[in-house]
């Protein structure tokens, strides 16, 4: 249990958030439709909101091609999520959010350009 002391604050912060502004309807935990963007799902008066949240005590450096398309595969999982938050819940809008408290490498980069063009 010990480490999932910070997703379940995060969750807490996210439903009082939600019920002191008066956009919560519902809150969905471990839900099954949002694949693993299940940690906590909202539905809010104007959207659906699911959530991955990574923590580990160390956060680390990561670059943005090895964790959207590597051995991770998140913009897989991405778009799976929010494709069955979609289906289940049509006509509402659907956002799907990553959390971690790791951080982006200074010097990453997304291809084989240097953002010359």
């Amino acid at each position: 249990m010990r480490g999932y002391v910070p997703q379940y604050d995060f969750a807490a912060h996210l439903i009082y958030e939600g019920l002191a502004d008066g956009q919560l309807k519902w809150v969905g935990l471990a839900d099954r439709g949002a694949g693993c963007f299940d940690d906590v799902v909202l539905g809010l008066q104007d959207r659906i909101v699911g959530y991955q949240i990574k923590t580990q005590t160390n956060p680390e450096a990561f670059g943005l091609q090895s964790l959207l398309f590597g051995a991770e595969k998140l913009a897989k999982k991405l778009y799976h999520a929010w494709k069955q938050l979609k289906l289940d819940k049509p006509g509402a809008r659907v956002q799907v959010a990553y959390l971690t408290r790791d951080f982006p490498r200074l010097n990453d980069t997304l291809g084989p350009h240097d953002g010359d063009g």
